[in-house]
């Protein structure tokens, strides 16, 4: 009797070895099928492009380690702007880092219900590596929080990855880099066409030679200097930037450390951007209403003489 006690004993010893060692099997197999769902590196990755299901389309190249939004023609050539750098790369890191560890569906009734077909998708996402290949992507629905179902061109299989649609968007301004119209350098000088002339010298700032408010010329010069555009401004078939025009509503030759360039702001009649055009880059941007509104100065605002008339007359 205890020999037979032993006996079971030890087949049951033996049956969770043996079970213990299929769940470490299947452990090691699940953590092999947790692959990167791209096979791409980041470095080699030259070129992004994505579509939606509107049939709006962007694309970034990357340019001796910068990324640039490549975009229409304008004035008769076309022309780039500099991205975002940071949201480019957070997204590539996201994407690169998502992991596919089994299919949610292989069939074509699933490509097609998942919307993640040649001819139906939500985004077409097209990585160009350096040796000139391309991996393209079809991001379709969404199965649930920050989820998209998702499948490479070439594969049958659908997956859901961590990833929302929405941030892939489709549009140039979404990716611009917002702060391409800031100074470039401390501003010297600042000159309102038609009007006043500021200056900074070893003493402070002046407006037309003479003392200027010091705390008001500063902060100009600080909101010129990060200046924030909120996107891109629309451009005609002709190549001409909408909203320009009419007379600017104000209009500024600034001088950095770079040398001068020009700010000019055109009002919008919906009263909640304004276009603004620069010679340091192509076609127009917009801006909030209530920021170039705080830029529109007389000469008045920026003078330091009645306060120094009133210290004068109470020291007599």
């Amino acid at each position: 009797m205890r020999g037979h006690i032993g006996l079971l004993g030890a087949l049951l010893a033996l049956q969770l070895v043996i079970a213990a060692v299929l769940l470490l099997a299947d452990a090691g197999l699940g953590q092999e099928e947790q692959s990167s769902f791209l096979s791409i590196d980041k470095a080699d990755i030259n070129r992004m492009s994505i579509l939606d299901s509107e049939g709006n389309e962007v694309t970034l190249d990357r340019v001796a380690d910068e990324w640039q939004l490549s975009l229409p023609a304008v004035d008769g050539g076309d022309f780039v702007l500099p991205a975002d750098q940071t949201k480019v790369s957070e997204v590539l890191n996201t994407l690169l880092d998502v992991r596919a560890p089994w299919p949610v569906g292989t069939t074509t009734d699933a490509r097609e219900r998942f919307e993640v077909t040649e001819d139906a998708f939500q985004r077409r996402l097209s990585l160009s590596g350096a040796d000139g290949e391309a991996v393209e992507v079809f991001l379709g629905t969404s199965p649930g929080y920050r989820r998209v179902h998702a499948r490479a061109k070439g594969s049958d299989d659908v997956y859901s990855i961590d990833f929302s649609n929405y941030q892939l968007p489709a549009t140039a301004g979404d990716w611009l880099d917002s702060s391409l119209l800031g100074a470039l350098g401390e501003i010297e000088r600042i000159e309102q066409q038609g009007g006043w002339v500021l200056t900074r010298d070893d003493e402070g700032w002046l407006v037309d030679g003479l003392a200027a408010d010091q705390d008001a010329a500063s902060q100009l010069a600080d909101r010129l200097g990060s200046l924030r555009v909120t996107g891109l401004a629309e451009v005609s078939a002709s190549g001409e930037v909408v909203g320009t025009g009419s007379t600017a509503a104000v209009d500024f030759l600034v001088s950095d450390g770079e040398g001068r360039y020009r700010l000019a702001f055109f009002g919008s009649t919906e009263g909640s951007e304004y276009v603004v055009t620069s010679d340091r880059h192509p076609g127009g941007f917009t801006v909030a209403a209530y920021v170039a509104e705080q830029l529109v100065l007389d000469v008045e605002d920026l003078s330091a003489t009645a306060e120094a008339s009133d210290g004068d007359s109470l020291t007599e």
